[in-house]
């Protein structure tokens, strides 16, 4: 790979997949603003999960420009990148923030489909490959932080890696089509009135959840395909944290733009997740959650009460 078009397939993606990272990282800098703003009351316990993935993606962050620059910079000149370089003591640690970050979201994401759905079988299934996702994780920055160049780490571990992919997909998958059954349910049920207003939390919730799950899908072609040849795959890898933090953040802030002049029921993530706290053996058993918005100024009010028991 001594040629400039092949320098230029390694330090193109790598280049792009970076600064959508960082693209993605400024947004998730200005959703965690707006978050700690405007939901001071929010539980404890999420308000700190919050802190901890932007805290993650910003150190991931650094390593990334570590990554980069060693590459770009230091190494600027090396026609042998690919089969000559040793990947740099901050590529391990990126792979390890990033299973961190997307880790942390997968595992609240898991947790209000538990909530919600009150079946078991799905939530295990789930957290199951929340599991063997992270554990891949950290294998694979243990075998990258003993490789003796990028080509060695790819040709030697790449059946690991397209199968912690793979796996990566396949829940990233099911998590949205769970997600999608969940609010399609909700939508025709007698107890929320706003069809419009729920297509609207659609939106916000399943559709950051499609873009997650297309970049998995691309994350594993790429991989499989062209790891041997080129880093194409690096454009969907660095930016994958900044992704799901701000799906989460998305998620989380969307409340504050629900705010109408008259009483509308939907349903709230938070408030489930509140209830869980206060009460995990009702939520475990399937008791569902009405939240009352009301928003004649801008503030809003939540009204957490049993449906049934």
């Amino acid at each position: 790979m001594a040629t400039s078009n092949a320098v230029g397939l390694l330090l193109g993606p790598l280049l792009i997949g970076y600064t959508i990272g960082i693209f993605l990282f400024g947004l998730s800098s200005v959703q965690t603003y707006l978050y700690y703003q405007d939901f001071v009351n929010d539980p404890r316990l999420l308000r700190k999960l919050v802190a901890a993935v932007w805290i993650i993606d910003f150190a991931h962050q650094i390593c990334c420009s570590h990554f980069v620059y060693s590459v770009i910079i230091t190494s600027y000149g090396n026609v042998h990148l690919f089969d000559g370089l040793s990947p740099p003591g901050s590529v391990p640690a990126v792979i390890v923030l990033s299973t961190l970050s997307v880790g942390l979201v997968l595992a609240f994401y898991n947790y209000r489909i538990w909530i919600a759905r009150g079946q078991w079988v799905t939530s295990i299934i789930l957290f199951a490959l929340l599991l063997v996702r992270i554990i891949c994780g950290f294998i694979a920055a243990g075998y990258t932080a003993n490789a003796t160049s990028i080509a060695f780490s790819v040709n030697n571990y790449k059946w690991f890696a397209t199968a912690a992919y793979i796996v990566g997909a396949v829940e990233d998958v099911i998590m949205t089509v769970a997600l999608a059954h969940d609010w399609s349910t909700l939508r025709r049920s007698e107890v929320y009135k706003s069809a419009r207003l729920i297509d609207r939390v659609v939106i916000w919730l399943v559709g950051t959840g499609i873009i997650t799950s297309i970049m998995a899908i691309a994350l594993v072609i790429s991989f499989a395909l062209k790891a041997q040849e080129n880093l194409l795959w690096t454009v969907f890898n660095l930016p994958m944290p900044g992704f799901f933090a701000n799906s989460l953040l998305v998620t989380l802030n969307a409340r504050s733009t629900f705010n109408i002049a008259e009483t509308t029921q939907t349903i709230n993530v938070v408030s489930q997740f509140h209830a869980a706290l206060s009460d995990p053996e009702k939520s475990a058993s399937g008791v569902a959650v009405e939240v009352v918005v009301v928003s004649d100024t801008a503030k809003q009010e939540v009204k957490d009460q049993n449906l049934s028991k």
